[in-house]
């Protein structure tokens, strides 16, 4: 046991620069897919942009936003909800707040460009990477109560499956440290012989991912990027990879994954960008759902979602859908620029400096 744990490490070699010039090469080659047409009539909440909000001509869906939405177990029955097809902008009908929005590779191949390589990624993850256990996956809508230890732990116990399948964490995290007894931000947990092949896939999807973001959701990229740019000693989700390329603090790849419904710990203004990547032929539906628009996505061919983060979301158990899914997000204890924040960022930069001597 002890030597599992003596094989992971915290700290990152510095990217080869030959791995991130293949990486500017292919994403300056990424081709020109759709004709831009900015959205105007709809906004992200939130978001404070000059640039569009949407930037991409798809069919307007309105819902009528549920004010009691429905939390959905692992275990839960899945509701009767309409299964949505076709790339589209979801939105609030009463205030013309945009919700999500959905794209199929039909309507965008670049999405099929970067996700193409998404199976061996959640290999090269499997290999490399902790899986996040089961039981420590928060929950929406779940405070403990003070002083009331014994239903709080009754209530934690009934919701410790919060989701199944396989996930795993890069990028950035901010932690209690129990020896140090203070609080840290350092790099996720990695197996020390982590190659060359893992990098290369990891930034290719994750920086082309975000390429797309800046393509079909401008104002959302900016925010995303304008939330770090400035924070002192920001090492970035890949050491060595300019933040431009990815500001975001952190990243989640999955395979067979679903979860409970929850909120996220993003910051307002940016979304939970996530890609998807169907098995071939899979028996069962793999589908993500929207309880505030009481919607669900089908996923069964190449897409992706630009989803707020802070609204109630999740993807179905629907059963073994075998498919791969991976996430950019901007956590907003992460992006604060705060006193404690820079200090850990200093923390980090000695430490990582450190570590590539």
């Amino acid at each position: 046991m002890l030597h599992y744990y003596m094989t992971f490490t915290r700290d990152r070699r510095k990217i080869k620069k030959e791995l991130i010039d293949e990486l500017k090469h292919k994403l300056s080659n990424l081709p020109k897919t759709f004709e831009n047409k900015p959205i105007e009539n709809y906004k992200w909440k939130w978001v404070k942009s000059d640039l569009p909000h949407i930037n991409i001509d798809l069919p307007i869906m309105q819902v009528d936003v549920s004010q009691n939405p429905l939390i959905i177990e692992t275990n839960s029955e899945i509701p009767n909800w309409t299964i949505v097809k076709h790339s589209c902008i979801v939105v609030d009908r009463k205030d013309k707040r945009i919700l999500a929005v959905f794209i199929y590779a039909d309507d965008d191949p670049n999405i099929s460009r970067c996700v193409q390589n998404g199976f061996r990624l959640a290999e090269l993850m499997e290999k490399y990477l902790n899986a996040k256990s089961h039981s420590f996956y928060s929950g929406w809508n779940f405070k403990p109560q003070k002083n009331k230890i014994g239903k709080s732990f009754e209530k934690l116990n009934k919701r410790m499956d919060r989701y199944t399948g396989k996930n795993w964490l890069e990028g950035l995290q901010r932690y209690y440290h129990s020896v140090k007894k203070s609080y840290k931000i350092q790099y996720y947990k990695i197996k020390k012989d982590y190659d060359d092949e893992y990098i290369r896939e990891l930034i290719w999807l994750y920086c082309s991912l975000y390429e797309l973001e800046k393509r079909h959701c401008p104002a959302i990229a900016e925010t995303r990027y304008n939330r770090v740019k400035d924070l002192p000693n920001y090492s970035g989700c890949f050491y060595g990879v300019p933040i431009e390329l990815n500001p975001s603090t952190s990243m989640g790849g999955s395979i067979d994954f679903s979860s409970a419904t929850h909120s996220d710990s993003s910051i307002r203004g940016t979304t939970e960008t996530i890609i998807w990547k169907p098995k071939p032929n899979a028996e069962k539906p793999y589908l993500f759902t929207n309880s505030l628009a009481k919607l669900h996505f089908s996923i069964h061919k190449e897409c992706m979602i630009y989803q707020v983060g802070t609204d109630p979301h999740g993807t179905l158990n629907t059963g073994s859908h075998g498919g791969v899914g991976f996430v950019n997000l901007t956590k907003a204890f992460l992006s604060a620029n705060t006193i404690l924040n820079n200090k850990l960022y200093e923390e980090l930069k000695v430490e990582i400096c450190n570590c590539s001597k």
